[in-house]
C-alpha cells in the first residue's frame, strides 16, 4: 500500500490517493479535499477503488465520485462570527484515512462573539 498527498501552503492535505498492490492489479482511491480561506473542511470528495497502471499517479480528478461530502459554518450565514475569535490550534477533531493514519487534526475554541 502506498499514500501519496498534495497539500496547500498552510500544510493542509488537499488530495489523498491511497494505492493497494495486493492484486492482480494495483487499486486506487482518490479522496479531495476542499477548504475555504479559514481553512475549513467545506467539501470531501471520495472515490471508489478503481484500476490503474503500475506506478499509479494521482489523477486529477476521479470520473465519478462515491460519495461527496459538504460542510458549512455558522460565520457563511452571520457575519458577526468571522469576527468571533476563533482560535485555531493543533489537537482535538482529527481526519484519518480508512487504515487510520491521522491526516490532519485541529481544535477550535470560540471566545464571544462581538
Amino acid at each position: 500500500m502506498s499514500v501519496a498527498q498534495s497539500f496547500n501552503l498552510q500544510g493542509v492535505p488537499q488530495q489523498v490517493a491511497t494505492t493497494l498492490y495486493d492484486g492482480s492489479s494495483p487499486q486506487q482511491q482518490l479522496v479531495n479535499y476542499t477548504l475555504d480561506s479559514y481553512n475549513n473542511l467545506t467539501e470531501k470528495d471520495e472515490s471508489d477503488y478503481y484500476q490503474c497502471t503500475s506506478p499509479c499517479t494521482p489523477p486529477a480528478t476521479a470520473s465519478q465520485w462515491l460519495r461527496k461530502t459538504f460542510t458549512t459554518y455558522q460565520y457563511q450565514s452571520v457575519s458577526s462570527w468571522v469576527t468571533a475569535h476563533i482560535e485555531r490550534s493543533r489537537g482535538l477533531g482529527r481526519i484519518n484515512n480508512q487504515v487510520g493514519v491521522r491526516l490532519w487534526k485541529t481544535r477550535c475554541k470560540v471566545g464571544s462573539i462581538l
